[in-house]
């Protein structure tokens, strides 16, 4: 029943490759992912609606971007 993932929850976590963002997650804060270095893929699970993947890159529904894999680092302050 995860809402949300936290400012810095992932930062700098080496060994994450893949995340699965639950369907309930509605707001990803701002470094959730900074330094995630080998973080390559996203899935976002069906029925969430706050989130888009396009190739590969983690959207908002609004078009803000959240995280480009293939950019290494993050890209939004927080939603």
């Amino acid at each position: 029943n995860v809402t949300s993932i936290g400012d810095f929850a992932f930062a700098h976590c080496r060994l994450l490759s893949s995340i699965t963002i639950p369907e309930k997650v509605a707001l990803i804060g701002r470094g959730a992912f900074k330094g995630c270095n080998d973080l390559e893929a996203i899935t976002i699970s069906p029925g969430n609606l706050h989130f888009v993947l396009v190739e590969g890159v983690l959207f908002n529904k609004n078009g803000e971007l959240i995280f480009d894999p293939t950019m290494k680092e993050e890209i939004h302050e927080g939603l």
